[in-house]
């Protein structure tokens, strides 16, 4: 075994969307790979009121492990962390012991995590929260962040030729996201056209450099306070 490698998803897909050629790409250079879902992706469907929350629960924990399998990730290494989907925000410290202890158990050489300034909380926080935890375990681990709703030109690029069909029938899986499940919904939870960026013959990753813990603090007490003001105007505008 070359050494052990962890990718932090935040919802089931984020991963084969983000990085599912690297990931088979590791397995068959003899990596050990662990993918841990951060939240259970029960709100995707939220805008069209179908399925409810606690079917798709159970339907993308099922897809993750069926994508999981066809890049070659065995189910003893999917691990579900099953925070409420939207709600990363408000369990900060719980999320932060739940990867303190997956980091020191794993002790990875790699991890890839959420570009920061991706546009949904979970993936903001995830990315955080999991640079939290490597500095201040001072790990000797290199962190690659890749992006879904961002875009930048500050990046590496992997090429994934070789296993680009592996990662278009990993995102198949996720049925869910990709196909309209009832006459309620208007369209596909991810449109074809966005879909389209992750079906390229190469990755694209952000090495993150070191960064200091009360930076990442801070940014952490932004966003939490930033989010509750967001849900309180919400609240007021409904009244």
């Amino acid at each position: 075994m070359k050494g052990r490698i962890i990718v932090f998803s935040p919802h089931p897909d984020d991963e084969t969307l983000g990085c599912g050629g690297a990931i088979a790409k590791r397995v068959r250079e003899g990596y050990e790979v662990y993918i841990i879902f951060m939240t259970d992706g029960r709100h995707s469907h939220r805008p069209f009121s179908y399925p409810p929350p606690e079917e798709l629960i159970v339907l993308r924990r099922k897809e993750a492990l069926n994508a999981s399998k066809v890049l070659g990730v065995p189910e003893e290494n999917i691990l579900f962390l099953d925070f409420e989907d939207l709600h990363l925000i408000y369990n900060i410290q719980k999320v932060r012991r739940s990867v303190e202890k997956i980091l020191m158990q794993i002790k990875p050489s790699e991890v890839f995590i959420p570009h920061e300034k991706d546009k949904h909380p979970d993936h903001q926080i995830t990315s955080l929260i999991v640079s939290y935890c490597i500095r201040k375990l001072s790990l000797n681990t290199k962190l690659y962040e890749y992006p879904i709703y961002y875009d930048t030109d500050k990046c590496i690029s992997e090429d994934i030729s070789a296993f680009l069909e592996l990662k278009e029938r990993a995102i198949n899986a996720y049925r869910s996201q990709i196909n309209i499940l009832s006459l309620a919904q208007s369209r596909p939870v991810l449109s074809a056209q966005f879909l389209q960026k992750f079906k390229r013959r190469e990755e694209i990753f952000v090495e993150k450099r070191s960064i200091s813990v009360p930076k990442i603090l801070f940014k952490l007490c932004y966003l939490f306070i930033y989010h509750r003001l967001f849900e309180k105007i919400k609240l007021l505008s409904k009244l």
